[in-house]
């Protein structure tokens, strides 16, 4: 899956996005956005002194709803919603900057959000898997030595229920943060 060709194929209908970043690849023309590439727009950055820490209050970003009860929602949240959590606090207890985070996750959903803004709290650092992938899991846990992940009760079921391979035991997770069926 491409971020950039599902922007591409929709460009013209979201005419508010002033300005594209690409990471890696061509950079593509013909568009109404400014378009740069990564290493252009971070040149242009300058550190901020004595940065203002957000407050409570302050809204963090937007969390899509399920859809469950209807068409999916953007829900606005504020940055007390993700410090007050008990999963928030228990993975800023559990990892260092020696850690590395494996999300799989919908950047949209709360469950890839928390662990990244812990990350960036605690100096690990994370990979962004396209999404969960069963087959390619332990893999990308192995490639990357990724140290921290956190799984649904359902990821859970399918990667115990995926055929054993030799190296299933050789991978560098230490933690796998997980909701219980019996809670859901």
């Amino acid at each position: 899956f491409s971020y950039l060709e599902a922007y591409l194929a929709i460009a013209e209908d979201v005419p508010s996005i002033e300005t594209l970043v690409v990471w890696g690849g061509a950079l593509p023309k013909g568009l109404k956005a400014k378009v740069m590439s990564l290493e252009d727009f971070l040149a242009g950055a300058e550190p901020i002194a004595n940065p203002e820490a957000p407050k409570f209050s302050d809204i963090q970003g937007i969390v899509y709803t399920s859809g469950t009860t209807g068409v999916s929602k953007g829900a606005l949240i504020a940055w007390g919603r993700h410090s007050g959590g008990a999963a928030s606090q228990m993975f800023k207890l559990m990892l260092d900057e020696t850690d590395v985070w494996y999300s799989d996750f919908p950047a949209c959903h709360n469950s890839a959000k928390m662990p990244l803004r812990i990350c960036a709290q605690t100096g690990a650092s994370a990979v962004i898997a396209p999404s969960f992938k069963t087959d390619r899991f332990w893999q990308d846990v192995r490639t990357y030595g990724c140290t921290a992940t956190l799984v649904l009760p359902n990821m859970a079921h399918w990667l115990v229920g995926a055929p054993a391979v030799g190296e299933d035991k050789d991978h560098p997770l230490k933690q796998i943060g997980a909701v219980a069926d019996d809670l859901l």
